[in-house]
């Protein structure tokens, strides 16, 4: 919400959507009762997994204060498995995706009622939906 990002400023103006898609989307749900949530995380963060590593536990956090109904479920499925392949098995690859998996990761430890369904051994590398 505009809040979080005025309570961020480093975060402000970086992806201008985020407050648009949260009014628009989300917002308007918060009257209603809530028994947990379940996200699927696009890849459009893949580039950034420092500041999605900030980010999302702070959008789960957020969700939970705006509902004000405590710690509710709060289910992820991991950044699918695209693009991991190495030409040679002994090859270290830099990857912001797997980056980004560790950042989903690290979410499912520190927040309490969250967890997150792995997905890359179900997924094949060369394409992007599981």
């Amino acid at each position: 919400s505009q809040a979080v990002l005025d309570a961020n400023p480093q975060h402000k103006g970086h992806h201008p959507e985020q407050t648009t898609l949260y009014n628009a989307m989300i917002s308007p749900l918060i009257p209603y009762a809530i028994k947990g949530a379940i996200w699927y995380q696009g890849e459009s963060n893949a580039g950034e997994p420092e500041l999605y590593s900030y980010l999302f536990p702070l959008m789960i956090t957020h969700w939970r204060s705006e509902w004000r109904q405590g710690d509710f479920p709060f289910y992820w499925v991991q950044l699918a498995d695209f693009m991991g392949e190495k030409a040679d098995a002994t090859q270290a690859v830099t990857s912001s995706w797997a980056e980004l998996r560790e950042a989903q990761n690290y979410a499912a430890k520190y927040l309490m009622q969250a967890a997150m369904s792995a997905m890359s051994a179900t997924s094949d590398s060369r394409h992007i939906a599981p």
